[in-house]
């Protein structure tokens, strides 16, 4: 390991991993608060998923923007912005009681702070700050918003159900915010260094430039042609709406609650997993296979229906083949974009990530809305898990064989 110190790169990954887990938990505490709003503020479910689907189109405009930002002059600006718009937007959130407040509040102002604390562009951080061997690191930082949901999910159920959702938010926003001074101390001097590139792509200097050189890239447009089935699957119609459905089937909130957070261990045994065998495997191939894997996990979801422990088997299942996607996505694209432009292309999947998120997640509350039930959402979201393993399917391995570990950036 060069350049920074071991203690400081480990104190980095650790503010990754707070910042992943209370931002991801932020996200998906609508979920867990959509039944309150609707007694509370008397609130469709619609409006709820609306919210949520505000903060995926924002977190799609402002990803590639922050993206390329990273790529320039390093992560400490983004980072510490990330986290001032996003602690402020959910502290202040805990105080709405108008439709236009949440939407502004927490779909616009937290959209933009979720666009910039997100896995795509923490793995840029960590490849920026790494050179070589980053796997680990990079595998840890990540895991903040799996493992970190499981005890922060649980602690917002209690925290509701003693103190109110308006304290439990408050709580989180001030989590959120005592990390900028760390943030702001612990990035100086990370990233924004020329890097060696080779071919054409070193010369990209214009934004222009590097964005006509991955509109040519068919591995880069396969890829985000599948993240954005991907996000419809997991950020959208997963994330906003388990909770609720797990709800309307008569679990208890804490125990549902506990069954999304059981999911974010699932997430962090598929990270360290799946970025293990994109060393070793066909990576296009791997990818393929998670995403009809997960498919076929809707099926079981459809059958949990008064059997908690089978509930909990899904919400871990679905969870290793979740965020995992992650770690194939961004070795094809280290090998066949290069890590120069990694933050930008990172930028850009997970714009379409979210795009697809923010559909999934306005469908599913229209549709329960409609039709009182959600068993339709979960066969939509399995036929369309098995499009995006189509398209995993048609991107080439390198020919080379000479893969680029996760989030690890070739020596200048």
């Amino acid at each position: 390991m060069s350049g920074p110190s071991a203690l400081r790169v480990w104190g980095i990954v650790a503010l990754c991993f707070c910042a992943l887990g209370l931002t991801f938990a932020a996200r998906s505490s609508v979920g867990v608060l959509m039944p309150i709003w609707e007694v509370d503020l008397g609130w469709s479910r619609g409006l709820s998923s609306t919210g949520s689907s505000l903060v995926l189109l924002i977190m799609a405009l402002i990803s590639p923007i922050a993206g390329d930002i990273i790529d320039r002059v390093g992560p400490r600006h983004v980072f510490a912005g990330g986290l001032v718009f996003m602690g402020g937007a959910i502290a202040a959130s805990s105080q709405i009681s108008r439709e236009w407040e949440f939407l502004v509040l927490f779909g616009v102002i937290g959209g933009i702070g979720h666009g910039t604390i997100s896995l795509p562009l923490v793995t840029t951080m960590m490849a920026q700050l790494l050179k070589r061997h980053s796997g680990l690191a990079t595998g840890f930082a990540l895991s903040g918003s799996t493992a970190g949901q499981l005890p922060v999910l649980t602690l917002l159920a209690f925290l509701v159900t003693m103190l109110g959702w308006r304290d439990a938010y408050l709580s989180f926003g001030f989590g959120l915010l005592a990390l900028i001074p760390l943030a702001w101390l612990m990035l100086k001097g990370v990233g924004g260094e020329p890097r060696a590139q080779a071919g054409h792509q070193a010369g990209a200097a214009t934004l222009r430039a590097r964005l006509g050189i991955l509109a040519r890239n068919r591995t880069f447009i396969l890829l985000t042609c599948s993240y954005v089935l991907c996000g419809f699957t997991t950020g959208g119609v997963f994330d906003v709406h388990f909770v609720p459905y797990a709800v309307s089937f008569g679990f208890a909130l804490v125990d549902s609650t506990a069954a999304h957070g059981a999911h974010g261990v699932g997430n962090m045994m598929g990270l360290i997993l799946f970025g293990w065998l994109s060393d070793r495997v066909h990576r296009a191939r791997l990818l393929a296979a998670m995403y009809a894997a997960r498919a076929l996990l809707f099926i079981l979801l459809l059958n949990t229906a008064g059997n908690l422990t089978l509930l909990f088997v899904f919400a871990v299942a679905f969870g290793i083949l979740n965020f995992a996607t992650l770690a194939p996505i961004a070795s094809l694209i280290a090998s066949h974009v290069g890590i120069r432009m990694m933050g930008l292309s990172t930028g850009l999947l997970f714009c379409g990530h979210s795009i697809g998120a923010a559909a999934g997640a306005i469908f599913g509350g229209h549709f329960y809305d409609l039709t009182a039930r959600y068993e339709g959402v979960w066969l939509i979201a399995l036929g369309l898990a098995l499009f995006a393993a189509l398209l995993a399917n048609l991107v080439r391995e390198e020919p080379d064989g000479n893969r680029p570990r996760l989030g690890v950036a070739a020596a200048a």
